[in-house]
């Protein structure tokens, strides 16, 4: 048995027993006490002792197992035996059945940051492998609990980290023998995990395992798969949750910030423990003094460990204030002309008359070397591209050909595309403007965090929000794609950007209720302060930013703002004189929803009103030391693009994320939310931020378009619906005794419709109907295969695509949708009996169509806004791509599938081929479809998000 300098154990207890032995059953003074699991048995008290006795400085649960303290035991899974051996000091535990064991002592500490030790032995029956056994820590339930140790079994050496949902076996560690004495010690804090086996270190590291508990548990084992004899010699444990953690050291960090702006200190620093362990631990700096940042100098700020003893040293961070950069070239002489690099597509960038030729040929990306590296920053310059047909962008954060972002011109569309590790993605970028060859422009690029805004002659053209552009500061530059062209650039500017906007003060506290909850706003700005729940009088944060600024066409206004509050109503009226603007926004509360809306724009002057946003915004809030945790999906648009995030807050840097879809939630309550933002891909943002102490992340709204500008300046479109935005507060909506983000899901579920369509697909076999060159499959014989499947099944619906109705065939006669339906494959008329008479046996029918490439043996082959320099898809005839926007804005796309709902009025769906986007465009297509009563399908998923639901 381990020895210690302490009061003999034995000896207390005898003293105690004296004390208690009343009390004592007789069964606990048998020489061995055993507890048989099996179904049914959820714990067992054999002991008037309540606690292990606490003797030894370091632990304060120390279990030795040679007494008759921690007898009982909660079982979460499986069957087996539990057996005490007070003569050796030993836990014995043998796994029964099948399934696996997992259990913990009641009489263990329920702790969330902890140092526990575990020193066991593992004794597997003659050709079993040895593996397979751990420490359960924050142990609640069967799926609330954490799980490390060893998983050697087929692959020896290998260690495992757990939740119920998901776990990572790639730790590598000593290969452990049979019956051989095995010290493991686990010291968890918060998300952080440190594992040393007998003396090494094998891990350290933050865990984002999905499930993976962050609350307060108790302490057990697991056992599982191979049969084996257990022998476990002690289990220690002490809390680092309120003692207050011993630090020896703190690495000072340095940090850099420009000139009034507030400097980014960071949520933890890395420490030294007393045993010469590291880790991270969190730090609440100092109050600065904005005059300490006013201007270049250098300072020192301290800040105290969260949770440290009151002995432990204090963080120190040195900050140093420079000037904001700022950066120019004319190209008219060698030391105002940069250092231009083509990094990727070959050519060398020539200086002639005043300017910069720079050769983007293909795949390319070429940046000024000479730049300054800059992360927030105004670009701009004088731009001219030898062709129409785009491809081509400002790049920024430019590390190297794998490491860029850009906004670019793309045939008629605009996007963001980045590189991340050679990784490439792209979204939808708002605006309408036509880049034409050899006109110069001048163009300014905005980049503030994850937000980039374009504007070109002195206009915005657009913005969009992104976490998948780069984060670090880098250099100025191009990207472009597809062909050869060159890009004549002039009059460089490039300026670092600083938040000038001053500290604000909030209003007054004025409250809006329902019958589940109140909410309390700010007079001052449609800010939510706190929700307060009724039924159990829990609150939850809204929005702990006071930013009272309005931005529209992507600059920050901050109005006057005057509000009154009646029934469930809070309203507000913003003027902006700057700009003539008055804004009407309601807030108001329904049942467990919140909403805003925008109910009122009105203009008093020649501005005109495009997009709007709410800076900073946000509907709630989590926090990291409150469960906080965030579960989101985003959809760009591009193909395939579709990617799901689930992370604790506290895991998560300080940063903007756009989402499509999005859940928070804490231990108390589960958010999600909804609104008419048109671009998918960042219609919700997710905003972290270091809080001194502690993080939060807040669920706000991305940009509404109020006004779509058609082409140029020509023209506007405008939205008839108001600007809304509304947030579902909910709790333990799936009865699991714990809220999480599931609870937020079903709740959206709830609350918010499916697309057109939806209810159809679980209902439905899908299947496709194909001709191509010549008839294989003519409307009447498909008739048939839908009757003969209507009788296999039982009449259960089907999806029947008719690929290649038009025309001779599929990838023939696009964009013909109506007005040229097959003569060889039946024609209008056998058409629409296919689908009257497949109605009749539970079939519902769609088609085929493309709206990116055209072939101009088309009828309706819109020649003026096809780039027949643009090649697209060659299968039979050539296709050439189309501008999108165009195909909306002329009116074009409507006509053509207004000739097709005239010839099929009772067409079902509509499959839109290869298309991409989910911003203005594919909104305008998916709106048309439903209107014509025509479900939305398309090819990939991601792109036509806000419609499709079939892919």
């Amino acid at each position: 048995m381990l020895k210690r300098n302490t009061m003999n154990k034995n000896i207390a207890l005898i003293i105690a027993a004296a004390v208690i032995v009343g009390q004592i059953p007789v069964s606990v003074l048998a020489e061995n006490n055993t507890l048989a699991i099996g179904e049914g048995v959820e714990a067992v008290e054999a002991s008037g002792v309540d606690e292990a006795e606490v003797y030894v400085e370091d632990y304060a649960y120390n279990q030795d197992y040679n007494d008759f303290s921690s007898t009982s035991w909660t079982k979460f899974s499986g069957d087996g035996t539990i057996a005490k051996n007070y003569d050796a000091g030993e836990l014995e535990i043998k796994r029964s059945g099948n399934a696996k064991l997992i259990f913990v002592e009641d009489q263990s500490p329920s702790l969330k940051n902890f140092e526990a030790e575990v020193r066991f032995q593992l004794n597997p029956q003659d050709g079993e492998a040895v593996g397979r056994f751990g420490l359960v820590f924050r142990g609640t339930s069967l799926n609330s609990h954490g799980f490390i140790g060893y998983n050697g079994g087929q692959e020896p050496g290998k260690w495992l980290i757990e939740s119920p949902d998901a776990w990572n076996d790639q730790i590598q560690g000593p290969v452990l023998e049979a019956g051989q004495w095995v010290t493991m010690k686990v010291k968890v804090i918060d998300s952080t995990v440190i594992l040393t086996v007998n003396g090494e270190e094998i891990y350290n590291d933050v865990v984002s395992l999905n499930g993976f508990p962050t609350t307060a548990g108790q302490f057990g084992y697991r056992t599982w798969y191979d049969n084996k004899d257990i022998k476990v010699d002690y289990l220690k444990i002490k809390s680092l949750d309120e003692t207050g953690t011993e630090i020896s050291s703190v690495e000072e960090i340095n940090v850099e910030t420009i000139a009034q702006s507030r400097p980014e200190l960071p949520y933890k620093v890395n420490v030294t423990y007393p045993d010469g362990t590291t880790g991270e631990e969190i730090v609440i700096w100092d109050y600065i003094n904005p005059e300490s940042y006013a201007q270049a100098g250098s300072f020192v700020v301290e800040g105290t460990i969260k949770g440290a003893s009151a002995t432990s040293p204090k963080a120190k961070a040195n900050i140093t204030v420079r000037d904001k950069a700022t950066y120019s070239t004319d190209f008219e002489t060698a030391e105002t002309s940069g250092d231009w690099e083509v990094l990727q597509g070959g050519g060398t960038p020539t200086i002639s008359g005043g300017n910069i030729k720079v050769p983007m040929n293909g795949v390319s990306v070429a940046a000024d070397m000479a730049c300054p590296d800059v992360k927030n920053f105004v670009y701009e310059t004088d731009f001219t591209t030898s062709t129409n047909d785009g491809r081509i962008g400002l790049a920024f954060r430019v590390k190297d050909k794998d490491n860029w972002g850009a906004v670019c011109y793309d045939a008629g569309n605009w996007v963001w595309k980045s590189a991340i590790g050679g990784a490439g993605s792209w979204g939808s970028f708002t605006g309408s403007k036509k880049l034409e060859a050899n006109i110069t422009y001048r163009m300014k690029l905005e980049v503030k965090d994850a937000k980039m805004t374009l504007s070109i002659d002195g206009e915005v053209i657009g913005s969009a929000t992104s976490d998948k552009i780069p984060t670090e500061a880098g250099k100025i530059g191009l990207a472009g794609w597809f062909g050869n062209k060159t890009v004549t650039l002039d009059d460089v500017f490039v300026e670092e950007l600083v938040d000038t906007n001053g500290e604000q003060t909030a209003g007054d506290i004025q409250t809006i209720e329902s019958d589940v909850m109140t909410v309390k706003l700010d007079s001052k700005f449609p800010r939510v302060v706190e929700y307060n729940w009724k039924s159990d009088d829990s609150t939850l944060v809204g929005q702990e930013d006071i930013y009272n600024y309005v931005n529209i066409n992507g600059k920050d206004y901050e109005p006057v703002v005057e509000s009154v509050v009646a029934d469930n109503k809070a309203t507000y009226t913003m003027t902006i004189d700057e700009i003539g603007v008055t804004l009407t926004t309601v807030m108001s509360v329904e049942d467990n929803k919140v909403r805003i809306e925008i109910t009122d724009i009105e203009e008093n002057s020649n501005f005109v009103v495009k997009k709007v946003s709410l800076p900073k915004h946000s509907f709630a809030s989590v926090r990291d030391d409150n469960g906080g945790a965030i579960a989101g999906v985003l959809s760009t648009g591009a193909w395939h693009q579709i990617t799901d995030e689930m992370a604790n807050v506290s895991d998560i840097q300080p940063s903007e994320k756009a989402k499509t879809y999005a859940f928070i939630n804490d231990n108390d309550f589960a958010i999600t939310m909804n609104n008419n933002v048109i671009e998918y891909s960042s219609r919700i943002l997710l905003n972290t931020v270091n809080r001194n102490g502690y993080k939060s992340t807040g669920m706000g709204t991305g940009t509404w378009t109020y006004r779509e500008e058609i082409e140029n300046g020509v023209g506007y479109y405008s939205y008839e619906d108001n600007l809304w935005a509304e947030a579902y507060i909910t709790k333990d909506m799936n009865d699991d005794n714990s809220v999480d983000w599931q609870d937020a899901a079903i709740e959206y579920r709830n609350k918010v419709e499916a697309p057109m369509g939806g209810e159809y697909i679980k209902d439905s076999l899908s299947y496709i109907a194909f001709n191509i060159g010549y008839t294989q499959s003519p409307f009447l014989r498909t008739l048939d295969t839908v009757k003969k499947i209507s009788n296999y099944t039982d009449g259960f619906g089907q999806m029947v695509l008719e690929k290649g109705y038009q025309g001779e065939g599929h990838d023939d006669v696009i964009p013909d949708y109506g007005g040229h339906i097959g003569i060889r494959q039946g024609g209008v008329e056998d058409f629409n009996t296919l689908i009257e008479e497949g109605a009749k046996y539970n079939a519902r029918f769609g088609v085929h169509v493309n709206a990116t490439e055209y072939q101009k043996d088309a009828f309706e082959y819109p020649e003026e806004i096809v780039n027949e320099n643009a090649p697209g898809w060659g299968w039979l005839d050539q296709s050439y791509y189309v501008n999108q926007r165009a195909d909306i804005t002329t009116g074009e796309l409507f006509r053509r599938l207004d000739m097709l709902k005239d010839d099929v009025p009772n067409l079902g769906w509509v499959y839109v081929d290869v298309y991409t986007g989910n911003g203005w465009n594919a909104h305008q297509l998916g709106e048309k479809l439903n209107d014509l009563d025509f479900q939305v399908a398309t090819e990939f998923h991601s792109p036509l998000e806000e419609h499709v639901t079939w892919t």
